[in-house]
């Protein structure tokens, strides 16, 4: 079985979009760490009004590991918040944290698979005072 490193700022996504890491345990999934169920926030638009409709590159730089990217769309399809109003609220601010977005049709050709990854053009973006 292959096992994937996921950068902390995809787990933060995850986490404040509701979809979380899950545990099984041939029963099906279970939450991890569920105290109390959270109630959704609720769309401020129709969800067919924020579905992703551009690609959004987010780079991470964390102390003592190479920088990477992922490409991620450019709205949270539960809340319809966008990709770059979230990543303030869900990204590291201690020091040596950086993370930084760009519309992936700004940075044609760019290899978010690459280690470590390069930092994006056009940036919209900054989280962290190491940027």
């Amino acid at each position: 079985m292959r096992t994937r490193t996921i950068p902390a700022v995809a787990v933060l996504l995850l986490a404040t979009a509701g979809c979380g890491p899950t545990v099984t345990h041939g029963h099906g999934p279970e939450k991890t760490a569920a105290a109390a169920p959270k109630a959704k926030p609720k769309p401020s638009a129709p969800a067919e009004s924020c579905s992703p409709t551009r690609d959004v590159i987010v780079w991470t730089k964390e102390p003592g590991l190479a920088a990477t990217a992922q490409v991620l769309g450019n709205y949270d399809i539960q809340t319809c918040q966008t990709t770059f109003a979230s990543l303030p609220h869900s990204s590291p601010t201690e020091a040596g944290y950086c993370t930084e977005a760009a519309y992936a049709s700004d940075n044609p050709g760019y290899n978010a698979d690459a280690t470590p990854a390069k930092r994006p053009e056009h940036v919209q973006v900054t989280v962290g005072p190491a940027c």
